[in-house]
């Protein structure tokens, strides 16, 4: 979940600042972000700071150049948020924001916010748009599959609903759980592999099935003293009833 975007100079001055049920001061985070990537460029020399975990939050990082003028696109996110669900759409804003408020960028009054005042509903609907859009009718069907799934396997003790790009549609997991599975996708995302089939994963707190679709993928964990067998068979059988409240009725 993106909690804030914010669009700066390299120097700390805010063009654009939205946050998304939170209240995390824009003023306090620009100026971390200008310390922070200072700090980068020193330390890092020609390489870029694109990600940073602080907490329970990450923080991506996508710097843009317009003429002389350096700018940089943040997201603060959740710690469980991954690249493959965060980066298209922090560069779908740097790309809209730098094609319709270049003049503004160049030649504008610094520290006149209100020109940049009219991005904002853009800027939502970017960090809003769904790559999977579910229906309140159909969370409530998933919602029982997840219930059945516990009545019908003893050995189930996790299950979540995830996009291919690693939004969470939803979720019944220990969080610790839950960022291994991002994790393992925004790795696979960063080499190259943007669709996931199939995945049996032995680890220390149990069986995890990973099943994926063509723009789904439920994951269940299993207890570490389920069969394999058991444990894919269950996992194939709610991946299926998933895709067919979801995909089904497309």
């Amino acid at each position: 979940m993106i909690h804030a975007i914010v669009i700066m100079k390299s120097t700390g001055e805010i063009l654009v600042s939205e946050t998304f049920g939170n209240s995390i001061n824009p003023a306090l985070l620009s100026g971390f972000l200008s310390a922070l990537t200072s700090f980068g460029r020193e330390l890092l020399q020609d390489q870029i700071l694109d990600t940073v975990e602080l907490g329970q939050y990450r923080v991506f990082l996508e710097p843009a150049v317009v003429e002389e003028v350096d700018l940089i696109f943040a997201a603060l996110t959740e710690r469980r948020d991954n690249v493959a669900g965060i980066r298209p759409k922090l560069n779908k804003i740097l790309g809209d924001f730098i094609a319709t408020k270049y003049n503004e960028i160049l030649n504008g009054k610094p520290g006149n916010l209100d020109q940049f005042e009219d991005f904002k509903p853009r800027l939502r609907q970017i960090v809003r748009q769904k790559v999977v859009p579910v229906s309140e009718s159909q969370k409530v069907k998933v919602l029982s599959i997840f219930q059945r799934l516990y009545e019908l396997s003893e050995f189930a003790i996790g299950a979540a609903l995830l996009t291919q790009s690693g939004d969470i549609l939803q979720v019944f997991m220990e969080p610790e759980d839950l960022e291994n599975i991002t994790r393992l996708l925004e790795g696979r995302f960063l080499a190259g592999a943007n669709n996931l089939r199939e995945i049996i994963s032995i680890e220390e707190r149990g069986i995890l099935v990973l099943l994926g679709t063509e723009s789904l993928i439920t994951a269940v964990m299993f207890s570490s003293i389920c069969p394999l067998g058991t444990a894919e068979l269950f996992a194939r059988r709610f991946a299926d009833q998933i895709s067919q409240v979801i995909e089904g009725s497309r």
